[in-house]
């Protein structure tokens, strides 16, 4: 147990009316930059794209397809995983895809979103602001997009973009 959450070496701390430090069994130093709890354990999407399992006991890596960029829970409590150029996963007692590639080149600094509900799943992707070093000098910066912002809508393995009027 630890007093101060800040105090946690190489894993994580979790309140569960008291601090708890659970240990980190991986090689990694880590940032989360999503999480979501399915089948009473969490899921953790890490900055370089590496899926983690937190449990009471310990974080570990999961053998997961490819880099990770989102993840959400479905109605029925399982894993869905957004893969950089490989598609959407659902881990029930084995990887399924659930969708193949909506942006396959995975060209361009993006950000990803999921959702599910039933049996229907939205992912955006919303390109990043990134600095335009053409348009940019000394204290005047521009920024551009260099990867696109697109919504799906995906059932039954079929997927349809929205277009949206400008």
């Amino acid at each position: 147990m630890v007093s101060d959450p800040c105090q946690a070496r190489g894993g994580a701390a979790i309140w569960n009316g008291s601090w708890i430090e659970i240990p980190n069994h991986t090689d990694l130093h880590f940032f989360a930059d999503e999480w979501t709890v399915a089948g009473g354990v969490g899921y953790i999407c890490t900055k370089k794209g590496e899926l983690l399992r937190i449990s009471v006991d310990e974080i570990s890596r999961v053998n997961a397809p490819g880099q990770c960029e989102s993840l959400t829970t479905t109605d029925a409590g399982s894993l869905l995983v957004g893969f950089r150029k490989l598609g959407i996963y659902e881990l029930t007692t084995k990887w399924e895809q659930r969708a193949a590639p909506l942006y396959p080149s995975g060209a361009g600094e993006y950000r990803t979103h999921l959702a599910s509900y039933d049996e229907e799943i939205a992912y955006a992707i919303e390109g990043k602001p990134v600095v335009d070093k053409e348009k940019s000098e000394g204290i005047h910066v521009t920024f551009t997009r260099n990867a696109p912002t697109h919504l799906w809508l995906i059932r039954d393995g079929q997927n349809a973009q929205l277009l949206l009027p400008r």
